[in-house]
């Protein structure tokens, strides 16, 4: 029986993969984020009831963007750049990325926002 192997200090390689659900989370993470709950503006949604119905509807369009197949369905996306624009009185902030991973968040909000020049990803140097 040949010896056991010892342990090496060296870094290994690793590959990266994109996993599809991560993209289809940032996406519906994003939107969350972007838009607006219905409760914050009164004036549109008085009672109780109304504030539910409108979560509700909001609520369906995310269940419909964290569906991969809904990646490049331009007419989801076009329902959520709108809301987007809604709440953010047509002018989405910029969206930032401290950690610069795989580049999901900037994908994901460039494919959300009306214009791609609001995805914005920033390295911190340490």
């Amino acid at each position: 029986m040949p010896p056991p192997r010892a342990r090496s200090a060296k870094a290994t390689p690793r590959r990266f993969r994109w996993a599809r659900r991560q993209l289809a989370a940032c996406r519906a993470v994003l939107f969350s984020s972007l838009v607006d709950d219905p409760s914050s503006r009164p004036d549109l949604f008085p009672t109780e009831e109304a504030q539910e119905e409108e979560r509700d509807r909001l609520f369906a369009i995310i269940e419909r963007l964290v569906l991969w197949e809904n990646t490049n369905n331009e007419q989801v996306l076009d329902e959520a750049r709108r809301e987007i624009l809604r709440s953010t009185s047509g002018r989405p902030p910029p969206v930032l990325d401290p950690f610069c991973g795989g580049g999901s968040i900037p994908l994901e909000s460039q494919r959300l926002a009306s214009r791609p020049t609001e995805a914005t990803s920033t390295l911190l140097l340490s």
